[in-house]
């Protein structure tokens, strides 16, 4: 601590010094202020520490992986997505095997994800989302949404799970059809009963007009003669 009451971090480095003989003459300790760079890298620390809460606390599966296309970091919401952990897909060429089992399909995907995120910029730049399905572990079919950022030879990648959303919205879409058809049919029968009703009132008449002309006949002679 300086006299002044700031505190500062000190690198020290001492030196020998002997005399011809190999005497011990003095030693010599040199003292470097290093406070900065301790607050830089406790910083960097303190950094790393957010991005890593942030990252394995986020609803939304994320992988990093270098421009050689090795994956060295997948979140716990990936594995939960997927199904496969860093150690069963250590590149990402190995993912698209088990994602994309269809030849054609995973060359497609590949393609995307190289025009996408394999461009060296150099420099931090965010990319377009890619929209494809996925086959995970168990086999099960998942539309995901593939978008990241590029951050000099690295690639965060975060994949959007959409399956439950276009479930839901294919529910929505169904339930509508069905009250479309329901209020279709509705209408149908208030038109067949206002049909009804109007030919029973017709019939109505015409029966009671058949009765008054038949009370006027002679009931020996036939009802039409």
């Amino acid at each position: 601590m300086l006299r002044n009451g700031r505190r500062v971090w000190i690198a020290w480095t001492n030196k020998t010094v002997f005399d011809a003989a190999g005497n011990l003459v003095e030693v010599l300790s040199i003292g470097t202020d290093i406070t900065e760079r301790r607050r830089a890298a406790e910083a960097l620390r303190e950094s790393e520490q957010r991005f890593r809460q942030v990252v394995e606390g986020s609803p939304i599966a994320i992988a990093i992986f270098s421009s050689r296309g090795e994956l060295e970091y997948v979140n716990p919401r990936f594995e939960d997505t997927f199904g496969y952990t860093l150690q069963d897909i250590p590149r990402l060429e190995d993912w698209l095997v088990h994602a994309c089992p269809d030849p054609s399909h995973r060359e497609s995907l590949r393609s995307q994800l190289q025009a996408a995120f394999g461009a060296d910029t150099g420099e931090t730049a965010a990319r377009e989302g890619i929209e494809v399905q996925i086959t995970c572990r168990d086999a099960s079919l998942r539309t995901i949404q593939i978008f990241g950022t590029v951050m000099g030879d690295r690639v965060l990648a975060m994949f959007n799970d959409l399956t439950e959303h276009m479930r839901a919205e294919a529910e929505k879409e169904q339930l509508q059809m069905q009250l479309v058809q329901a209020q279709k049919m509705e209408s149908i029968g208030r038109l067949a009963g206002g049909v009804a009703h109007d030919f029973n009132s017709l019939l109505s008449v015409i029966l009671g007009h058949a009765e008054l002309a038949l009370m006027g006949k002679p009931h020996d002679r036939p009802p039409f003669n």
